[in-house]
């Protein structure tokens, strides 16, 4: 009972081999019959959604191996040939721990929101060099931040992109602070596909959901005290 209503992670196991295992040996994990039988009848029942939210879904990991310096789409090219329902793209970022985006002080020291210009003149005013943000080892989640491209350049593998602090920037294109943030020259590697909130795979209608079991012989008798 105690367990049953404690929120978040609670229980956890240690996974101890009984024997050596060998380098590339691949290891199973059995959920139980009870899980099997429910999976094996998800496969069988279950059908691609048809709701326009889902209807053009496609695989992030998918999109990312193919050659992205031409399923990268610009701003405009969006507009006649939008990504699939739930694809955006992320840039990595460093951002200002101080102040979250690039300021814009006026001589009082207020800093100027609600920037406003065609996507030239805002690059034009505040585009600067990114062409130094290529990762050294894998980027955490956090590195990430929604971006948009406004225009490639296919022969140096490069982009102009527009970096947001979060999705909600994103969609309304302004930035809650700051002068936009916006490089060129920026690497292609940096940028990625990834899924909007709440929008991949385990959102997806009859998403397959079954709890793991486990089996009453791998616990001591001890804890086996409820009857």
């Amino acid at each position: 009972d105690e367990v049953s209503k404690k929120k978040g992670r609670g229980l956890v196991f240690d996974l101890i081999a009984t024997r050596d295992i060998n380098e590339g040996e691949e290891i199973f994990i059995d959920y139980g019959d009870e899980w099997q039988a429910s999976w094996d009848m998800h496969k069988e029942t279950w059908t691609p959604p048809t709701s326009n939210q889902f209807a053009s879904y496609a695989q992030t990991d998918l999109l990312n191996m193919e050659d992205r310096t031409t399923t990268i789409r610009t701003k405009k090219e969006l507009v006649s040939n939008p990504y699939p329902s739930n694809i955006m793209t992320v840039c990595i970022y460093t951002y200002d721990d101080d102040n979250g985006e690039k300021s814009d002080e006026n001589s009082t020291g207020e800093v100027k929101v609600d920037i406003i210009g065609t996507d030239e003149e805002l690059i034009e005013l505040y585009s600067e060099s990114g062409s130094h943000y290529v990762s050294d080892y894998p980027p955490g989640h956090e590195e990430y931040h929604p971006c948009i491209v406004y225009s490639r350049q296919p022969q140096y593998e490069t982009f102009t992109v527009r970096i947001f602090k979060d999705f909600y920037d994103l969609d309304s294109e302004a930035d809650d602070t700051g002068t936009p943030i916006i490089l060129t020259d920026y690497p292609e590697i940096s940028i990625k596909f990834v899924n909007r909130p709440y929008m991949a795979d385990s959102f997806l209608p009859q998403a397959f959901r079954h709890s793991i079991g486990i089996p009453d012989n791998i616990f001591p008798s001890q804890w086996k005290n409820q009857k």
